[in-house]
């Protein structure tokens, strides 16, 4: 495959994002590479929200406004519309690093013959530190991969989708579950800027927790989940 037939695509779903949203969509429609399909999905907004997007019209592949059940419901709406060799999800309050990443990133692809998910680097502002880099079966078992940073193959897209049981989860649960079925290649690049303004804490997703040493142990093994056991026990064990 040459590089201007890689398709990749991008969505961003949304509620009541006026604030934040222009800047996510700019990033993505000034892209030098042009081979981009750019899906949004919104959940109803009732701000200015729409109004913006209109705006871009020319540059969404496939766009709808109406309720969903969550923000994971939204992303599975979205695969159904995407048609790219590659699939990014692209939250509306973060946008692309730069206006020549998506190029890098296809570059990068490119050197490989088979389907992988790619994966880079996020920066996040409100910590002013760049989060990810290489990941392991143990790293995973006590972080996760930002989507925002995260390319998925075809392959992979079209047959999973995310788990609705895990409100706050999903996508932590779909890196897990993904890990030793395909193989995931580290780009050593910035992709993006995630507004990571802290998650709730893990209780509040109950399903995962009382899933969570099962899902551990059967997709990544028993020491990956012991040291994720080890490492929250000291974390918390310091935070007191």
């Amino acid at each position: 495959m040459d590089k201007s037939s890689l398709k990749i695509s991008i969505i961003t779903v949304c509620f009541n994002a006026s604030n934040t949203i222009e800047e996510t969509i700019i990033s993505v429609v000034k892209q030098t590479y042009k081979n981009i399909e750019y899906i949004i999905i919104d959940g109803g907004s009732s701000d200015q929200t729409n109004n913006i997007i209109d705006k871009y019209s020319e540059f969404i592949s496939y766009y709808c406004s109406e309720p969903d059940d969550g923000i994971y419901d939204a992303m599975n709406k979205g695969l159904e519309y995407v048609t790219g060799d590659y699939v990014l999800f692209l939250g509306a309050d973060d946008h692309l690093i730069s206006y020549s990443v998506i190029e890098q990133v296809c570059n990068k692809i490119l050197l490989y013959n088979e389907e992988k998910v790619f994966y880079g680097d996020v920066f996040r502002p409100i910590l002013n530190d760049i989060y990810c880099n290489r990941f392991t079966k143990i790293k995973l078992a006590v972080k996760n991969i930002p989507h925002q940073g995260v390319f998925y193959p075809r392959c992979v897209y079209k047959r999973y989708k995310y788990d609705l049981k895990y409100n706050l989860f999903a996508d932590y649960y779909y890196n897990i579950s993904l890990f030793s079925r395909i193989g995931f290649e580290y780009l050593g690049l910035t992709i993006s800027y995630f507004n990571d303004l802290g998650s709730s804490a893990r209780l509040n997703d109950l399903n995962f927790e009382k899933d969570e040493k099962k899902i551990k142990i059967s997709k990544l093994g028993y020491l990956p989940f012991l040291y994720s056991e080890l490492y929250h026990f000291l974390r918390n064990l310091i935070k007191k």
